[in-house]
């Protein structure tokens, strides 16, 4: 008997497979907002499908825009194992570095959402940035002692496991890994470690974007950010939202495309 993949084990359609692939886009803007590039940061286990809704709002304010893939994102579960979070801090910086070389940008702010945006912070001490701002970025995750547990013992047992979110939230499935391996959590919690260690030497103009029921990062995590990164210029913005979405959906991007918008044009 032919032994079962992955996404037969979890009863993922090959249909579904393939609607889980995305590439990297750019989207150019156009008047005086043109020369401004926002990089967007998609988060961990799913693609840049994440960020183009908002990609698409911040076009239509002028802004251009682009959305690098992480290395073991936009394709399949399976190409996350061995995958480091310094891969994906170096897949950030690349698209950073190669937008400035073209020369077509006055200037670049990059964003990120959920590990996305400690990735972006990341990034801005290895190549200088015009402005950040973050999309529910975590310093502590609800439940977080427990997940770096599993992430420790799971892993002796077995090698994936499927996502389990609480049943009201609305989520993407054609733009996230329904499963995943399981000692690829590490990483996302070493992502934060890293970042939080880097946040008194973070200068550059800040934006903390956050939901305020969000199910999955702490309430406190925003304002250890905010309390910790010594930029001149920082903001705490929360998102209102009807439900306990870790990131803003649907109508609520508008919300963080205005934002976004509105810290750019005052940077």
């Amino acid at each position: 008997m032919a032994k079962k993949s992955q996404a037969e084990k979890f009863g993922v359609s090959a249909e579904l497979l393939a609607r889980w692939k995305a590439k990297p886009f750019f989207l150019p803007g156009e008047g005086r907002r043109k020369k401004t590039l926002i990089i967007l940061v998609h988060g961990w286990s799913i693609s840049t499908k994440q960020v183009r809704f908002l990609a698409e709002k911040l076009q239509e304010y002028g802004f251009s825009a682009s959305a690098p893939r992480l290395r073991g994102h936009g394709t399949r579960p399976e190409d996350l194992e061995g995958v480091t979070w310094k891969d994906w801090l170096a897949d950030v910086v690349k698209e950073i570095r190669r937008r400035k070389r073209s020369g077509e940008f006055e200037r670049i702010v990059v964003g990120g959402v959920s590990m996305g945006g400690n990735l972006s912070l990341l990034a801005s001490l290895e190549e200088e940035v015009d402005g950040l701002f973050l999309i529910g970025a975590p310093v502590y995750l609800k439940n977080h002692l427990f997940i770096k547990t599993v992430s420790i013992i799971a892993p002796w047992f077995v090698d994936y496991i499927k996502k389990r979110r609480p049943k009201k939230i609305s989520y993407e499935e054609d733009s996230s890994y329904q499963y995943f391996p399981v000692i690829n959590m590490r990483e996302i919690l070493q992502t934060i470690k890293e970042s939080v260690r880097s946040l008194k030497k973070i200068k550059t103009p800040l934006l903390i974007l956050q939901t305020k029921n969000d199910f999955f990062v702490t309430k406190q995590s925003p304002w250890i950010i905010y309390k910790n990164v010594p930029a001149r210029t920082k903001r705490i913005q929360w998102i209102e939202t009807d439900t306990e979405n870790h990131v803003p959906q649907g109508e609520e991007v508008d919300k963080v495309a205005e934002a976004v918008r509105d810290f750019v044009d005052k940077i």
